[in-house]
């Protein structure tokens, strides 16, 4: 496999993968963030053991999860899309096509040929213009 072939490769994972962190990171971030209302803001009636664990295990909840989740969220916004992927392996491909002699020979032939072209319909629309 050569280089373009991988970065189509990698242009449907990383697509994949960044859909997988936000979902993740998105669910995560939600739950730690109603985990801090049990953990941190309200004030338990109760001191028993029990009550008083429940509390701790929602403020680890959050406090761990808030960061987590919001990291995910901002890894999976710098992931690019498929799309974003195909614009780059098109930019590779341009780029090798007119890096090569071969390359730069059939772009010389084809600007001709389009200058050429442009010039045709240009006098044939001039004549329509005239009206000959």
């Amino acid at each position: 496999m050569n280089s373009l072939s991988w970065i189509l490769y990698f242009a449907d994972v990383l697509s994949k993968l960044g859909n997988l962190f936000g979902a993740f990171g998105g669910v995560l971030l939600f739950v730690s963030v109603i985990c801090i209302i049990p953990g941190f803001l309200v004030v338990w009636q109760y001191s028993s053991d029990q009550f008083l664990q429940s509390k701790r295990t929602f403020a680890r909840i959050a406090l761990f999860g808030v960061p987590i989740g919001f990291t995910m969220l901002m890894i999976s916004l710098f992931i690019p899309s498929k799309e974003t992927m195909y614009m780059i392996a098109a930019s590779e491909v341009g780029e090798t096509v007119m890096t090569t002699n071969d390359g730069k020979e059939i772009y010389g032939e084809l600007k001709a040929t389009i200058l050429d072209n442009i010039r045709q319909l240009r006098s044939e629309a001039a004549k329509e213009a005239t009206g000959r």
